[in-house]
């Protein structure tokens, strides 16, 4: 059976990038030249694996688009909670006919075994709706992939209540690394060939395996080639991802005049929001919270409806503001 190495030593020649190669980056072809990129830092990485001997990185953002020859992941791909528009980010920085080596795990080898497996129309859903980590789509991906993990994770010999608030909190905290999705070989393909349209490529898939009982994981070698016209219906695609959020936001703030609702977003939790005037407002001052009569009620258990809404109110509305 082919190894990851003897894969790469085979298709990834030039200049590529690894992301996240944690203690063990990947082997390539003779005289290639590889770079690295993580998202932790070399103190968070060295904490995650519990050892010195690490391999930090950039981020991808900091690279130039078009910079890399090849793009090499290894289960990362299911720590991102939109898949479409992370595989968009790490395709921008791949070269014209540029190549992805993609594995994601298979969940029979993992803690995901009892999870249902991502239908294509979720991660379609999650581009047009441009869920994040922080969004409320996400976060209810939380019970499923902790309660899943019971019994191997934090969750691990604690009590039915004491699991119950511990699950609870992780939905309320700033920043979680999880698996957000559950792939199988046919999803693996299917998002990278929706992701490559998306972006103005074709995905053409040069190698492929599906996880076996020797096998933890799905893997893809893809070649992406340029290509201008991606279909009808990538274009109805990408007007609906216009078109979709500001709606939302419209009919959101509309129906919910006059009450109050918070942000998941890790730079707006504990922040109290008002729907005024069909504008979303940051309320901070004890006098207007009584005189809007929600004087020492907590935040509601209830998100803001829309990912990107505080992201429209503050860069393209322009309406949030303390209330006097």
């Amino acid at each position: 059976m082919l190894t990851r190495d003897d894969l790469a030593f085979k298709f990834c020649v030039g200049r590529g990038v690894e992301l996240g190669p944690g203690q063990r980056p990947t082997k390539v072809g003779p005289g290639s030249e590889l770079v690295f990129v993580d998202k932790r830092s070399p103190e968070e990485l060295k904490a995650y694996f519990n050892s010195p001997d690490i391999v930090a990185g950039k981020r991808l953002e900091e690279f130039e688009p078009g910079s890399f020859d090849f793009l090499i992941a290894h289960h990362v791909l299911e720590h991102s909670s939109n898949v479409l528009e992370e595989l968009i980010l790490w395709f921008s920085r791949i070269k014209p006919h540029g190549l992805v080596f993609l594995s994601v795990p298979d969940k029979r080898h993992t803690p995901d075994g009892t999870r249902l497996e991502t239908p294509p129309g979720h991660f379609l859903l999650d581009y047009i709706a441009g869920v994040n980590d922080s969004s409320f789509e996400s976060r209810e991906h939380i019970y499923s992939f902790l309660w899943g993990w019971s019994e191997v994770g934090g969750l691990a010999g604690k009590s039915k209540q004491e699991a119950s608030q511990m699950v609870a909190n992780a939905t309320r905290s700033p920043t979680n690394d999880l698996h957000w999705h559950v792939f199988d070989a046919a999803t693996l393909k299917f998002v990278v060939a929706t992701a490559a349209k998306l972006a103005g490529r074709t995905a053409s898939m040069v190698y492929s395996d599906s996880g076996t009982t020797q096998l933890p994981e799905h893997r893809l070698i893809a070649i992406l080639k340029e290509n201008a016209d991606t279909g009808e219906d990538i274009n109805k695609l990408q007007t609906l991802r216009s078109e979709v959020g500001p709606l939302l936001n419209r009919l959101s703030l509309e129906g919910m005049e006059g009450q109050p609702l918070f942000s998941l977003t890790p730079e707006d939790q504990g922040k109290i929001f008002i729907a005024d005037n069909s504008k979303l407002r940051w309320v901070r001052e004890p006098e207007a919270l009584a005189d809007r009569g929600i004087s020492g009620v907590p935040p509601p258990d209830r998100a803001w409806p829309y990912a990107r809404s505080v992201y429209w109110a503050r860069h393209r509305v322009r309406s949030l503001c303390p209330l006097a």
